[in-house]
This record gives C-alpha cells, structure tokens and sequence, in this order.
C-alpha cells in the first residue's frame, strides 16, 4: 500500500523526494493500523504487526532526513486482547545497525535471526567497504541477535528494549470424536472436536488443527490407530518451527469415554504439567466398554460369533455374544461396575435401539450401591452404545 502510494505521488512530482516519502508514510501508518483486522493473532494479542511497525518506523526516518517534520507518535489505543491466556516470557526488540558487511553475509544474519526471533527485518545494500545495513529483530534473548552480526561487520548504533507482554494463545484439547453428537459435547466443555470419519485415522485434519492452534495443546486421541498417528504427528511438530515455544502432549486414551473423562477434568487456568497429570489419571481411571454387531464370523475371546450376533467388548477385548443389544450393554455395563464405580456414562450411537438408555438406567437403579448415570447422545455409526464407568 504504502508503495503504490509512493509511486502515484512520484507520477504527480517526480522532482519532490519529500511528497513521495511522505505519501508512503500517511498510507503505511494506516496499514499499520489495520493490521490487527487482518490477522486474528494481531487481534487477539491487541497489538500491531511488528514487522509492519518497522518498516513504518524506516519511512518516518526517511521524511525526517529529507526534511519534514519528525513522526508524531501514534495515540495508544485501549486494545485488550480478545482471548484469555497467559503472559508468554520476556521478549526484546533488538535494533542496530551493520556496517561493511557483503551481501552474502547480510542474507546469513537475516537466516540466523528469524531462527532465532521473529519480526526480522535486514535493509541495506551489502558491500565490503562503505555498505550500511539496519537490522530489527523480536526475540527472547537480546545478546544473541547482537552476537549474530560480530562476524558480518561492524556494529553500532545498538538499541535493546524491553517489550510489553503479550497473552499467549489460550490452552487447547483437541479431541478426536466418532460422531457429530460426541462432537457437540466436546465443543461444549471447551474442547475442539475433530471428526473421524471412514477407516483411517484423520491424521490431516487433525495436523491441520494443530497448525492453526498457537499455544499449548493437549490431544485426546480416543482409539488405538488414531494413537499412533497423533504420537507420530506431535513427534514431528515437536522438531519443527510451528512446533517450538509450545506444549504438545498426547494423553493416551483409546476410548471416547476416556476422552470425555479426562477433558471434563481440564482447567484452562492450571499449570499445564498438572493439567496433563490430572487427565491422564482421569483417562487411565475410566474403564470403557462398548456393544457392536458382528459383520462377519470370526473367533474372538468370548467363543464363535457369527454375522449379526451382538458383541460386548470390555477394555478392547470381546467379552460377550448375545442377540440383543440392550442385553449385551447391561452384561457390559455389570463387567464394568464389578470393581466399583460411581458413575457410568453411556453413548448412545446411531444405531441405538429405542429404549437402551431407560433400560440402563433401570438396571443401574438396582445396582448395589449409588451409581449416577450420565446419557448422551454420541451418534456415533458401528456401535450401538459405549459405556464408561469411573
């Protein structure tokens, strides 16, 4: 924006250096300004974009010794940042300017400092004798970003300051869901659903969600298969750049159930290694069970089932064949309280039949002992109803 203005004011006078530096001075302070509708981590942070605000800074500088006024500093505006979230550490703006430093050596430093920071900005022409270049950089360790150029040329001119604390993005659990209804569930406690769908683990969607998150995010993967991709994906994030400077855990649970007990433990407000302890406990503590229809004969640990027989599954292992489902569900749900429980969660699929969840909540009234019973709607294909206990 600021370029195009420059070249339409250098078309209207081509002998006015000073109208041209200042028309890209008025157009890149009201791009600056308009920086935070552009990017949502500008708007959640309530600040302006570094970057842009540098280059800003160089055009003031450049009116200034063509001969206009000095820059006015821009009015602070009362910008709170829209999301909640923890200060993140200390940040420095670093500025300061290189002197006989090659080309070559100047596009080192610029590699150099944004793994370093980020907001980098290296402008000058590199020469061995008589180049100047001016170098910005956001970063958490000051010393390294002057350390950096020692060997490109001379420094001078050295600015550090101490930059104002900004939210970090808020702490996510994002939860690998069977269904759109377990999907709602997880949206309502605070967590972000992603849907699997077909055989395969939705590795993709799921990376892509990582990507788009910025802070520290704990991942429910909720069935074996989806397990090992998520372990693979956060391994490799982990030595990435998107993934440095934040938490990426994977809680092992294998089981929507386990997902749902350890994110209904989550406090967004809690430190984040006594977070991932409490829902791992909360997960490892939630045995899970479920009733599906077989769709071929096989032998499984329960004896021959044939295709359309019912089966009970306990932990990953069949454990029952019946003909009727809400049957099996109530001999699942007794394995599951035979250690104890306080309370059992049933999700009911969408194949449910009419009458399962009334029918479970029946039996467990005549359990032994004070056992709450929480239904929900999970819409989940293949099973018919899974059950938790806790």
């Amino acid at each position: 924006d600021a370029a195009r203005a420059a070249l339409t004011a250098a078309a209207d006078a081509p002998d006015d250096a000073l109208a041209v530096a200042r028309a890209a001075q008025v157009e890149a302070r009201a791009a600056l300004l308009r920086t935070p509708d552009q990017l949502d981590v500008l708007a959640a942070a309530g600040v302006v974009d570094a970057g842009g605000q540098a280059y800003a800074l160089l055009v003031d500088a450049l009116v200034e010794v063509l001969g206009g006024e000095p820059a006015v500093a821009l009015a602070a505006a009362d910008v709170r940042p829209r999301s909640a979230g923890v200060p993140s550490g200390p940040e420095y703006e670093v500025m300061y300017l290189v002197h006989d430093a090659a080309a070559a050596a100047l596009d080192a430093l610029r590699d150099r400092l944004a793994a370093l920071g980020h907001s980098v900005v290296v402008v000058g022409e590199g020469a061995t004798e008589g180049g100047l270049a001016q170098v910005h950089v956001h970063l958490a360790e000051p010393g390294a970003a002057v350390e950096a150029a020692l060997g490109a040329g001379r420094v001078s001119q050295i600015r550090i300051s101490a930059l104002d604390p900004v939210a970090a993005p808020p702490r996510a659990v994002v939860s690998v869901v069977a269904g759109p209804g377990l999907a709602r569930a997880v949206e309502e406690a605070g967590g972000v659903a992603v849907p699997r769908r077909g055989g395969r683990p939705p590795a993709e969607e799921l990376g892509a969600t990582l990507g788009r998150l910025g802070g520290d995010v704990v991942v429910l993967p909720n069935d074996m298969e989806t397990l090992e991709a998520a372990t693979h994906l956060v391994a490799r994030l982990r030595g990435e750049r998107a993934g440095r400077g934040r938490h990426l855990v994977v809680i092992p649970t294998v089981a929507q159930v386990q997902g749902l007990a350890a994110l209904a433990v989550h406090d967004p407000d809690a430190d984040f290694d006594a977070v991932v302890a409490a829902m791992g406990a909360a997960a490892g503590h939630a045995r899970h069970g479920a009733v599906t229809v077989a769709e071929g004969a096989a032998m499984t640990m329960a004896g021959r089932c044939e295709v359309g027989d019912v089966l009970g599954v306990v932990d990953g292992d069949f454990v029952e064949i019946g003909d009727d489902v809400t049957a099996v569900a109530t001999r699942v749900a007794g394995r599951l309280l035979a250690s104890g429980g306080e309370l059992l969660t049933v999700v009911l699929g969408a194949d449910a039949p009419g009458g399962l969840a009334a029918a479970l909540t029946a039996w467990v009234r005549r359990h032994p002992g004070a056992v709450e019973v929480q239904v929900l709607d999970g819409c989940q294909p293949r099973y018919p109803v899974l059950l938790g206990a806790e």
